[in-house]
């Protein structure tokens, strides 16, 4: 059986074209964190309190982007691999639901906080190792 190649592109980049007049204000494209940090911090000029979620792709260089936003100097940041259980936990967790059947397999019947130390969802922005080890 030949096998199927994938579209799964590693390291994705989306050209952005913009016309020279649309590259200020709050539309314009930035490159760099130092851009970044300021569009962010003008965006949220004048408000009494703000909470920014960065979603990434599974393989972002986390530390890369967490030390380049420090510009925006937050009061507090959670990074939710710390409140999770460590990988090889969630997949003995998830072991019996995955399967390969396109048709009658289930992804599985967890829900998210069931891959979560319940502790660190009540008190997040410590590092996962400062949890007791909870079973789920």
């Amino acid at each position: 059986m030949e096998a199927k190649g994938t579209n799964y592109e590693r390291f994705p980049v989306i050209a952005v074209e913009m016309p020279e007049e649309e590259r200020s204000g709050s539309q314009a494209a930035v490159e760099g964190y130092p851009e970044i940090c300021r569009g962010l911090l003008d965006a949220c000029a004048g408000r009494k309190k703000t909470i920014l979620t960065v979603e990434c792709y599974p393989g972002t260089g986390l530390s890369e982007l967490l030390e380049g936003l420090r510009g925006l100097a937050p009061a507090k940041v959670i990074v939710s691999d710390d409140l999770a259980f460590e990988p090889e936990k969630m997949d003995a967790l998830l072991e019996k639901d995955l399967t390969d059947d396109p048709v009658f397999g289930i992804m599985t019947v967890r829900r998210m906080e069931d891959l979560f130390i319940r502790r660190s969802l009540r008190k997040p922005g410590k590092r996962r190792s400062a949890y007791r080890r909870e079973s789920c």
